[in-house]
């Protein structure tokens, strides 16, 4: 049964929490010029950003105090923000996986003012966050991490509902009567040690913590009471087996245990403690639901597609040749293995591994798939394409075999089959650079010049080149005066464009402004003591 998020309450709690969210805009807003080095400069932005996204500021119960549409605005300015420090999983079948996953628990919820989207970081830390306004985005080392569809439901359906209940915004209004600046290093620090750059982000967190910030780096205990409680309500409304959420969180816990003061990023921003532990139990017990069966070899694919595609090759190959010895009936580890090989460009071992994993996997199309990457990616295009072929008709919605189709047919000059091909592709995924891009090939390499440049600037747009999207996309608002629909497309994405160069210019200019101020500051400070900034803290 769906849920609005009045009803997604645990009976005996409190009514639905809501969040003071003015003061959190106000602080989001000001923190922007403050400095922290030359780094924190340029991520000044992203760092109150990453308060929202990896939920770090404990809130109280209160009513919200923005519109839905401020938050909306808000979630994607913060998601703008981070995209440039965040690398994304972009293999098709992992984030297609889980957005197949996200979607079906969000339908659970009736009447959700957000519209969700869920994405996968290229970092091997257990780590998962939200920001608000409906963005989801998971670590590929926490889904590697989890043994089962139903624990993944367990940790995404927690996210939503953060999201859904907007638990957000007051952990902001709880960090403006700190030093802006201690919580950007702060938060810097984790967002730069969970993205993988770990040695810089640790030097920050060291040179910016002062008392008491790391204990307003976490969810209140009862957001983490509220976002579990809703959470299992999520997840076993789908049929997924509600013990399968305490699972996935002792799972997490015992790394806590493990690494000790080394913790998981998601233990930073996600308290946890033995009553918890026992309270996410006694729910399950307390609120038994129907129990659905469920396949899942699918989330054992896409684990092993990540770790294939995304650990260091010479490393995850060794442990998949051991798994397979061990356990050579087990087809997932020569499908590892074949992937690591087509990363390694061996093409002819990836070939000799997908033969063997096809008399495990008989006429499937997934190895059909990877043989014709591998045929691809040799120059045999006749084979790939047969291959692509074969898959596509299969699995009429498979990206990366629309993908490769395409390719073969534009490396055959077979320009036409090539665009029909990536208009359907883009049907499936309308903000896909790689796609867009191929697009704007193929519609160039016919004579079709002005319409090719309008995909070609969306493609650069979406990839953070504003100066080669800019190009573009002028050359096809001049040459696309006789196509209305198109040309009012090229001038939506110039606006889009003028409105982001305008935001950066804001930004900067206001960046200029605190900095300035803050150098006053210290020579009036320096003037009235006598004595240098670097020791006006001292006693």
């Amino acid at each position: 049964m769906s849920a609005s998020p009045d009803t997604l309450w645990e009976p005996g709690r409190p009514a639905a929490v809501g969040i003071l969210y003015r003061r959190g805009i106000i602080a989001f807003m000001s923190a922007r010029g403050h400095d922290i080095g030359g780094l924190a400069r340029r991520l000044t932005a992203l760092t109150l950003c990453l308060a929202l996204v990896l939920g770090l500021l404990p809130q109280p119960a209160a009513r919200a105090s923005i519109t839905l549409e401020e938050e909306r605005k808000l979630g994607k300015e913060a998601f703008e923000e981070a995209l440039g420090q965040l690398k994304l999983v972009d293999d098709p079948d992992c984030v297609a996986y889980i957005r197949a996953v996200g979607d079906r628990l969000v339908a659970e919820i009736k009447d959700s003012p957000f519209t969700y989207r869920f994405f996968i970081a290229d970092s091997p830390e257990l780590n998962a966050f939200a920001i608000p306004g409906g963005y989801i985005v998971f670590n590929r080392g926490m889904i590697t991490a989890l043994d089962s569809e139903a624990e993944l439901a367990g940790v995404l359906a927690h996210e939503i509902s953060h999201v859904q209940l907007r638990h957000m915004a007051a952990r902001i209004e709880k960090a403006t009567p700190l030093t802006v600046a201690t919580l950007a290093g702060a938060l810097l620090g984790i967002a730069l040690a969970s993205t993988g750059v770990g040695a810089l982000g640790s030097a920050m967190m060291m040179g910016s913590m002062a008392g008491g910030v790391q204990a307003m780096l976490a969810f209140s205990r009862e957001d983490e009471a509220q976002a579990d409680y809703n959470g299992y309500q999520l997840m076993t409304g789908l049929g997924y087996p509600g013990a399968e959420m305490a699972k996935s969180f002792k799972r997490i816990w015992a790394q806590e245990r493990l690494l000790g003061s080394n913790v998981p990023t998601y233990l930073r921003s996600h308290p946890s403690s033995p009553e918890r532990m026992e309270r996410i139990e006694d729910m399950v017990r307390r609120h038994p639901r129907p129990v659905r069966a469920y396949d899942n070899q699918e989330f054992l694919r896409i684990r092993m597609r990540l770790n294939a595609l995304y650990e260091p090759v010479e490393e995850i190959s060794r442990r998949l040749q051991v798994s397979h010895a061990e356990n050579p009936r087990d087809p997932l580890p020569l499908y590892g293995l074949a992937l690591a090989r087509i990363r390694l460009g061996r093409y002819d071992l990836a070939l000799a591994y997908l033969d063997a994993l096809g008399r495990l996997w008989p006429e499937n199309p997934l190895v059909w798939r990877e043989q014709a990457k591998c045929h691809l990616l040799s120059g045999e295009y006749a084979r790939a394409q047969q291959l692509y072929a074969q898959t596509v008709f299969r699995r009429p919605q498979d990206q990366e075999a629309l993908s490769g189709l395409a390719q073969t047919y534009l490396r055959t000059e077979q320009l036409e089959q090539a665009r029909l091909t990536l208009v359907g592709l883009l049907k499936l995924d309308p903000e896909n650079d790689q796609t867009l891009y191929d697009l704007g090939v193929v519609l160039a390499k016919q004579g079709r010049v002005a319409e090719g440049s309008l995909y070609l600037g969306r493609a650069f747009l979406r990839r953070g080149n504003e100066r080669t999207a800019r190009y573009h996309l002028t050359r096809a608002e001049q040459g696309l005066a006789g196509q209305p629909e198109l040309l009012k497309a090229a001038q939506a994405e110039l606006e889009k464009l003028e409105e982001k160069t305008q935001a950066k210019a804001k930004r900067q200019a206001e960046e200029s402004r605190k900095e300035e101020e803050r150098r006053r500051k210290e020579e009036e400070d320096t003037r009235r003591s006598g004595r240098p900034p670097w020791e006006l803290g001292r006693p």
